[in-house]
């Protein structure tokens, strides 16, 4: 009886081990199923987190898709706008150097049947000055930029259409000596026609019978807006019976009135010859290569 009933609390003594064993399992079990089905629900959550960050950023991407396209719409329609506007300033300057040149062209026609006197020079010195104004026109339809004269080459391209039309010959010197700057249409022009009445007189009234002599033309730019236009020849001079300040000489009117336009100022000089000076602003301005003398 005493072994039987060792036994049986021995046996009741591993029954309790193996109880509180299998209550250890079991709440090992519980809290493993736990921690599973949280982090299952945490794991749904980041993936909700994810797909619906994911949903957002599509959805923000697809907007500004949308908005590039409307960007790059705009952006075309303004370049075709430019476009159209540069070929229009473009065509603008082709027909008013057409139309020039058609003034021209009925000029020399009506030269034509007029004998020699002071109707034929007033008519060729007319076709001097709207060639004058055709040939800027003519430069802006050949370049990109609408708006800036290359001075150097214009002064150079003026001075032998010049020289082609008087015919002086080897007789009388041109020498250019012209900053790289170049000025804008509204300065431009009257520039054109001041250098085109100066360098005509010179050649018509400065070297009479065959005389020799040198026309020098000079466009300075003092580092900013002001630019200095110089013509000098070495011919007889002006005649003293001109007086500067009322001039009876249309081309002196002309040079005066057109100085005033740009807000100039004009120096007459008589001796050794002729000088011209007029110091003016500008407000635009670009930089071109630099012409040597000729």
């Amino acid at each position: 009886m005493q072994f039987e009933t060792a036994e049986k609390e021995k046996n009741i003594k591993f029954l309790e081990k193996e109880a509180q064993l299998q209550g250890r399992k079991l709440l090992q079990s519980a809290q493993l199923r736990m921690w599973s089905v949280a982090a299952i629900i945490l794991l749904i959550a980041l993936l909700a987190i994810l797909y619906n960050r994911n949903r957002l950023k599509n959805k923000k991407n697809i907007q500004l898709e949308r908005q590039q396209e409307i960007i790059n719409y705009k952006n075309l329609s303004l370049s075709q706008l430019v476009q159209e506007k540069e070929w229009l300033l473009k065509e603008v300057h082709h027909r008013v150097k057409n139309n020039l040149q058609t003034v021209t062209s009925l000029l020399n026609s009506q030269a034509d049947i007029i004998g020699e006197g002071p109707v034929l020079d007033a008519l060729v010195e007319g076709r001097h000055r709207i060639q004058a104004m055709a040939m800027i026109h003519q430069r802006l339809y050949n370049t990109d930029d609408y708006n800036l004269v290359s001075m150097p080459s214009y002064i150079s391209e003026l001075v032998d259409y010049l020289k082609e039309s008087f015919n002086p010959g080897t007789r009388i010197i041109f020498k250019l000596f012209i900053d790289p700057v170049a000025l804008n249409l509204s300065a431009a022009v009257p520039i054109a026609l001041i250098l085109n009445e100066t360098i005509s007189n010179s050649l018509k009234h400065g070297f009479p019978g065959k005389r020799e002599g040198t026309i020098t033309v000079e466009l300075q730019s003092f580092g900013g807006r002001t630019k200095l236009l110089k013509v000098v020849d070495d011919g007889i001079g002006m005649p003293a019976s001109v007086d500067e300040a009322n001039p009876n000489s249309f081309g002196l009117r002309l040079i005066r009135g057109l100085t005033s336009d740009i807000s100039g100022t004009l120096k007459i000089a008589r001796a050794n010859g002729t000088s011209i000076e007029i110091l003016f602003d500008v407000n635009d301005e670009a930089r071109f290569p630099t012409l040597s003398p000729t």
